[in-house]
């Protein structure tokens, strides 16, 4: 009697991708704003994994890491732009806007194979992928 095996799921592989997104509008200390000019925060993201949120449109899952200013600041300012982070929380974009944006390819070597979103290396890749980045600037 043969025993059938289950085909081995297709394996899929990260494309990691960082995009800086101008925030300034969210931030209400005139003070700081007007010392950084724009105020910008860097995103990674997969982009080979969209998600549909109840809409036929896809989106990219935007993972925050660090937060910019368009002028030269001083660490004081660094240090209060720093602490008045206004996205912590991941989001979610449509690709369409994401993709009309100017993207920074992340470094090759943070990519890697996994067998599902789902799975526990999908994960360990999007963790590593995300300490690397916070303490390495990309962007």
């Amino acid at each position: 009697m043969k025993t059938e095996s289950k085909p081995r799921p297709k394996p899929l592989r990260t494309n990691f991708q960082l995009v800086a997104i101008d925030e300034t509008h969210n931030y209400t200390d005139d003070k700081l704003v007007e010392a950084c000019g724009k105020i910008f925060t860097v995103y990674f993201f997969d982009a080979n994994e969209k998600t549909h949120l109840a809409e036929l449109v896809p989106s990219y899952y935007l993972i925050p890491l660090y937060s910019y200013a368009e002028n030269d600041i001083s660490d004081e300012i660094k240090d209060e732009l720093d602490a008045c982070k206004v996205y912590d929380e991941p989001m979610y974009l449509h690709v369409s806007h994401v993709d009309s944006m100017t993207l920074v390819k992340a470094p090759k070597n943070l990519n890697g194979i996994y067998y599902s979103v789902q799975n526990k290396k999908h994960k360990e890749l999007l963790e590593t992928a995300e300490e690397y980045l916070n303490s390495n600037h990309q962007i």
